[in-house]
């Protein structure tokens, strides 16, 4: 595992993240080790392995099922934007597949950690990113789609396009299941 962490290139090409994929299932790296060499890395090798992961989740969701604690653990230490637009479009497609299950605590740190990026100074990608987590789980608390409801409209003015465009497609809907 040292060795595999020793000879990440620093390179976010779509082929060498697909050879570490391959590195990853040919050495057996479990997503606990995987969250392990993550969070041992310098920084620019960390967002190398997030990328990575992002695209080993988006392949195979299941692959972080059990390891669900560890990686919101993770997140919540992430101040990097590109690690935090990932965090969160892996937290997406986790959320989206009905068959990983999700305890209670696990969704409200979730809805915690996402609210909290949405309201403070995270870049457009990561907000909207947030903004389908957390329409996601709109019907976990009855509390969610009036919060969320009233962040969007009041963000809707000051944000890029591509925000507006999912901001005004989710208060559509939280409109109409109003």
């Amino acid at each position: 595992m040292d060795n595999f962490l020793s000879q990440i290139p620093l390179d976010f090409s779509k082929s060498n993240r697909k050879i570490i994929i391959r590195q990853v299932k040919l050495e057996n790296i479990n997503a606990h080790q995987l969250l392990e060499i993550i969070q041992k890395s310098e920084e620019r090798k960390k967002v190398v392995l997030i990328v990575v992961l992002d695209d080993l989740i988006e392949e195979n969701p299941f692959y972080l099922k059990n390891n669900l604690t560890d990686f919101l653990s993770f997140c919540k230490n992430q101040t990097n934007e590109t690690i935090k637009r990932c965090t969160s479009r892996i937290w997406i497609n986790l959320l989206r597949n009905k068959e990983i299950l999700m305890d209670f605590d696990t969704k409200e740190k979730i809805i915690e950690l996402h609210f909290d990026w949405l309201l403070n100074d995270s870049l457009v990608a990561t907000k909207s990113n947030c903004l389908s987590i957390l329409f996601l789980l709109r019907d976990f608390s009855p509390w969610i789609k009036p919060e969320l409801k009233a962040v969007i409209e009041k963000q809707l003015p000051e944000n890029s396009i591509s925000y507006k465009a999912r901001g005004e497609k989710y208060l559509k809907k939280l409109i109409k299941e109003s």
